[in-house]
């Protein structure tokens, strides 16, 4: 049997599922957790070296943008790497 070694989970998810867990009142609460820029599947495949989808039309990035309010109003949580790029350039992916 291969055990396959696995990375801690990205820094920001890591941040919000730990205030999430200290935050009394958030039982059943929905909280979206986001960097500040839009990425999409060929952003990340420019990033990553791999090939863009095929199949799929490239949407505007801008026009899915998610609201994070919740996440830092409520919890206090900004990201620490604000944007894809910034994650990537710290290893955190």
């Amino acid at each position: 049997m291969t055990v396959e070694a696995r990375r801690p989970p990205h820094a920001d998810v890591a941040q919000a599922l730990l205030a999430l867990l200290r935050h009394d009142g958030m039982d059943g609460q929905a909280v979206t957790v986001a960097d500040d820029a839009p990425t999409t599947a060929w952003d990340i495949a420019a990033l990553t070296g791999q090939a863009p989808p095929r199949d799929l039309p490239q949407p505007d990035p801008w026009e899915l943008i998610v609201d994070t309010t919740r996440l830092r109003r409520t919890l206090g949580v900004r990201p620490r790497h604000p944007t894809v790029h910034t994650a990537l350039d710290a290893d955190a992916l």
